[in-house]
């Protein structure tokens, strides 16, 4: 069984924060992630639009990895290899990743996660804890590092679960925490780099079934967002579009924004 997931992306000109630093500046690109999977083993292959203008330069190649793992019963176990740092990398932790643990410390289910990469010698290591069906806690914390966000292999890991708009990184922090809370149809979150000593807070809604909208503030950074993400059916690629602009005492600054595809494929 194998499958295929192509996201790509585009971000309009960059504008100017209130401190006076600037965003990226605009881009196009995307990345594609083949998955196959072979009894109890999962295989997958990413590679992005750095790694195609990078092709000749094999084995390192930029912003390619290749990961198998697999599981037995509460344990996942993993290993992987980053063309791009051409260091390789392994993985431990409960069998669904960071959800759908059986694995339960004092009365509630926890979820935990290990990866090393040989480049630095680096470990990251994640956990979740949910406190009720409405509320999870969840942490990271890097070893060997000193770096405020992860290297580029977590990064690319990451970002398998959809682009990170910057300045909203917490995800990818070295060390970082983070706390979720569902009320009916609403989503409350608020995270917190705690290298950066920024914290972040968001508000989102699910409009139906097939749309959702959510709001986002970096306190430090002092950079509002806005995403509206839609998934029409299964045939159409599903979209997320998104606004953020510099928003403080100070006042508002010029707004930049993009458009993210996301489309799977069954092989």
């Amino acid at each position: 069984m194998a499958n295929l997931n192509v996201r790509g992306f585009a971000t309009v000109a960059g504008a100017e924060r209130l401190d006076g630093t600037a965003d990226p500046a605009p881009k196009v690109g995307g990345r594609v992630d083949y998955r196959h999977k072979v009894d109890r083993f999962n295989f997958v292959v990413s590679g992005t639009d750095d790694s195609a203008r990078n092709y000749e330069s094999a084995p390192k190649v930029k912003d390619a990895v290749i990961t198998a793992d697999t599981h037995q019963d509460d344990l996942s176990v993993g290993v992987g290899y980053d063309a791009g740092t051409q260091g390789f990398l392994a993985s431990v932790g409960t069998s669904e990743g960071l959800t759908g643990t059986n694995l339960r410390v004092g009365g509630k289910d926890v979820s935990a996660r290990a990866w090393w990469f040989q480049k630095g010698n680096v470990v990251r290591s994640e956990a979740t804890i949910n406190l009720d069906s409405n509320t999870k806690v969840w942490g990271a914390y890097t070893f060997n590092s000193d770096d405020t966000v992860a290297n580029r292999t977590f990064v690319n890991i990451k970002e398998r679960e959809g682009f990170i708009i910057e300045p909203f990184t917490a995800s990818i922090a070295t060390a970082a925490v983070a706390v979720s809370h569902i009320r009916d149809d609403v989503t409350f979150d608020a995270a917190y780099d705690i290298n950066r000593n920024a914290p972040y807070l968001s508000v989102g809604k699910r409009q139906n079934d097939k749309t959702a909208i959510k709001f986002g503030y970096a306190i430090k950074d002092e950079v509002a967002l806005f995403e509206v993400a839609h998934r029409p059916n299964d045939d159409l690629p599903a979209l997320r579009l998104f606004v953020k602009a510099g928003a403080g005492p100070n006042g508002f600054g010029k707004p930049s924004g993009g458009v993210i595809l996301d489309k799977y494929f069954e092989l």
